[in-house]
């Protein structure tokens, strides 16, 4: 009866072989990171404020996001330095609102204090979209590092 043996040159180059694979696997393999954020404005307390959740998702040199709320799942526009992350979204304020807002969060990463800044976009007759105000808010709230919210998604 013939033994089947594997030399150590052919042991090696399976190795080396499995571990390139691994490599590339886990090199191209995105990154994701979720912010559980609370508005938290002067005159209401932490349970009136509005809650809601950040998603970014790194893959090699590309940033995509996701904004999820109570009314909306709606993708976000990412702009990143050292100091400060800023994303916008599109999203509605409350139910039945006949426009949209756009809502533009300014995150210092350090301490994960954010401002707010809220447009009411609404189409007029034309169906062109305009711009009918907004506010701006400079200590709107914070952030902490958290898991994907199951019960959101």
């Amino acid at each position: 009866m013939k033994s089947i043996f594997i030399n150590s040159a052919t042991s090696l180059r399976f190795y080396a072989t499995l571990a390139f694979a691994l490599v590339v696997i886990t090199g191209c393999a995105s990154k994701e990171e979720w912010l559980h954020c609370q508005e938290s404005r002067g005159w209401e307390t932490p349970e009136e404020g509005k809650t809601f959740y950040l998603n970014f998702k790194y893959l090699d040199d590309k940033t995509t996001g996701l904004y999820v709320d109570d009314l909306n799942s709606s993708s976000l526009e990412i702009r990143e330095n050292p100091k400060v992350i800023t994303v916008s979204a599109s999203i509605y304020q409350f139910p039945m609102q006949s426009g949209f807002s756009q809502v533009i969060y300014r995150i210092n990463r350090q301490s994960l204090k954010f401002s707010k800044t809220t447009r009411v976009l609404k189409k007029d007759r034309t169906e062109k979209i305009e711009d009918i105000g907004g506010i701006t808010i400079s200590q709107a709230g914070f952030c902490k590092k958290g898991k994907k919210p199951i019960a959101k998604i």
